[in-house]
């Protein structure tokens, strides 16, 4: 499952990426500052995406915050720049934060469940 998440959150990020470059150009290159700014804010939702894709298999909790970042950096720039692409890209990051969290929370029962046992259980008598 992780891989899949790193996959998924590889492919979106990558994608952000090249959007967010071609937004900023198209804005540098027009004299529009306020496209300028959305390309470089979808460049930070594409860097927290990209961070978590390589988080996720070294600790899924820092990996679930980045995604999280991702998640309300784009539902903020969705709010302030009215673009309703963005609200898609929210719903990416929502739904890589989500199974992030999920495959956080099914991994815990089965380590409580093995255990390690009690080192009064283990010494001789």
């Amino acid at each position: 499952m992780r891989t899949a998440i790193c996959t998924v959150a590889a492919v979106f990020g990558v994608y952000v990426v090249i959007s967010g470059f071609w937004i900023a150009e198209a804005g540098a290159t027009n004299d529009i500052p306020q496209l300028a700014a959305a390309g470089v804010a979808e460049l930070i939702v594409a860097l927290a995406s990209l961070l978590g894709a390589g988080l996720i298999f070294w600790n899924r909790w820092v990996a679930l915050a980045m995604f999280g970042i991702a998640t309300l950096w784009s539902a903020c720039v969705a709010i302030i720049y009215f673009d309703e692409t963005v609200w898609i890209w929210c719903g990416v990051a929502l739904v890589l934060a989500l199974s992030c969290a999920w495959v956080q929370r099914r991994r815990r029962p089965s380590d409580q469940r093995q255990g390690n046992p009690r080192l009064s259980e283990l010494s001789p008598e």
